[in-house]
């Protein structure tokens, strides 16, 4: 809504009725947005952005649905007019429990209104909100079974930069779940070894939960992990104010 008067007369819809952006993919298919929007300002420049992803499992049907889904980042402002107006961010490498996004920057970004990852796996999908968690953006995946023998299902948990969409800079999962968090749980691409964006899951996993350093996550089958993670959460004091007599 524009409330740019103090006369309630005057309100009206912003972008004349249109909206800010519609989620579609690379073929122009509308994509359903079910899970709900997170919205976070980017503190290096007072942007407004929002968070979301694309899927439903609402009806009977939906869980055999092999639509392709998106998870997204858009910053608010003038209308976006379709996904070439934002930044693709490739899935540049996935094993069974893990894969990682390609690497960005925020001169990448220029010109752009946002980013967008295509999800990879079949009936992949977003049903909940992303989460900011420290200098992080954290979502969660399903992917229903399609047979008998995998009725749970599978998913993933992903961390990225909310404000590039490329994978984190520092490691985030503690992958081998030893109890540690480092260099065991990267993950190596072109002989490099690389922070891994997302950890997959027997069983589609439900909105993790994030208590100091551990990330707990219920499962379909009623099983409940708990992971260490290192979201990187700046604790302490982060400001102060001086008072002298001048």
């Amino acid at each position: 809504f524009d409330l740019s008067s103090s006369n309630t007369s005057e309100w009206g819809v912003a972008y004349s009725g249109q909206p800010l952006f519609t989620a579609e993919d690379n073929s122009g298919n509308a994509q359903p947005i079910t899970g709900g929007i997170t919205l976070s300002a980017e503190l290096d420049t007072g942007y407004l952005w929002l968070f979301f992803g694309s899927g439903k499992m609402l009806s009977s049907e939906d869980p055999l649905r092999s639509d392709e889904n998106t998870w997204y980042g858009i910053r608010d402002g003038l209308v976006i007019n379709s996904r070439s107006d934002l930044k693709s961010r490739e899935i540049i490498a996935q094993e069974d429990n893990a894969r990682v996004i390609e690497p960005g920057t925020v001169n990448d970004m220029a010109g752009k209104r946002g980013w967008y990852i295509d999800l990879a796996d079949d009936r992949e999908r977003i049903v909940n909100r992303p989460q900011i968690l420290g200098n992080s953006l954290v979502v969660n995946t399903i992917a229903p079974g399609d047979n008998d023998c995998n009725p749970q299902g599978s998913g993933w948990i992903m961390a990225v930069n909310p404000f590039t969409g490329s994978r984190l800079n520092y490691l985030f999962f503690d992958r081998n779940n030893d109890g540690s968090i480092d260099s065991d749980d990267a993950l190596g691409v072109g002989g490099v070894d690389v922070p891994v964006t997302g950890m997959r899951f027997d069983g589609m996993p439900g909105e993790p939960v994030f208590v100091e350093d551990k990330m707990v996550v219920g499962l379909t089958d009623t099983r409940i992990e708990s992971i260490e993670v290192a979201p990187e959460i700046l604790r302490g004091r982060v400001s102060w104010r001086e008072i002298t007599n001048q």
